[in-house]
């Protein structure tokens, strides 16, 4: 939001478009997105939270900071949005090897469709299972 409102750019600029990367990574649609450049501009600078409903909690929590409307109520520092990835990566029962995060990330990221979304192809949400 600040970028479009001409302000200064910082590092909690950045987690916004992580956190708008991570709703797309997690439910297959970006977060923003308008029929036109400047409908999305208009819903980046109103920074309206996006529904994460059958998103973890915890991940959850983390997207919607990431993507609060102030910088200031973003997280502190890169090192503090790492540290609390990395919790919820430790609270997780499983660890998958590089290789088998490959083989899950190629399978929920193929494209499905061009049909829906103008053209772009659709993914699968990462909290799909089949």
């Amino acid at each position: 939001p600040e970028q479009i409102s001409g302000r200064p750019l910082t590092a909690q600029s950045d987690q916004f478009g992580f956190g708008v990367m991570l709703v797309e990574l997690l439910t297959g649609s970006r977060p923003f997105d308008g029929k036109s450049p400047a409908e999305t501009m208009d819903r980046i600078r109103e920074a309206k939270r996006p529904g994460l409903s059958g998103i973890p909690v915890d991940i959850s929590a983390i997207v919607t900071r990431c993507l609060e409307k102030r910088p200031s109520e973003r997280f502190a520092s890169a090192e503090s949005l790492r540290q609390a990835l990395s919790a919820i990566r430790r609270s997780r029962p499983v660890y998958l090897g590089v290789r088998d995060l490959g083989i899950w990330a190629t399978e929920r990221l193929s494209p499905v469709s061009e049909n829906r979304n103008q053209g772009r192809p659709e993914t699968r949400p990462l909290t799909e299972t089949r």
